[in-house]
């Protein structure tokens, strides 16, 4: 049996499984109005099976600062919409949702089969 690829990694951001000790950090970028108004409503637990969410975090840093989302996963058809938000404003204008965005195309072509 061939063992699970890790999940993407690039130069200053990774892609990492969303983990309980997350929910916290994430539930206050929803009292930031530039936020919720660029990336949506928080949706980090979900039971949608054509729903894939994700951490983003720093290369080398435990510490979340952003959700990757693949939803609306058209199985049949290799088709999904993509979503990436960048939570604490500090974070944000240095490139790493561009690279995140990258991170997750790479990894819906390459792992899921998705075009």
């Amino acid at each position: 049996m061939t063992p699970p690829r890790p999940l993407p990694v690039g130069e200053q951001v990774r892609i990492t499984a969303i983990a309980a000790d997350d929910h916290a950090a994430v539930s206050g970028w929803g009292h930031d109005a530039e936020y919720v108004r660029n990336a949506g409503p928080i949706r980090v637990d979900s039971d949608d099976p054509n729903r894939l969410n994700y951490a983003v975090r720093p290369k080398g840093s435990p510490d979340i600062i952003g959700i990757a989302a693949l939803k609306g996963i058209e199985w049949a058809n290799g088709s999904a919409w993509l979503s990436i938000g960048i939570g604490p404003a500090d974070q944000r204008g240095k490139g790493l949702g561009s690279e995140a965005v990258g991170l997750m195309v790479d990894f819906a072509f390459d792992e899921l089969n998705l075009y």
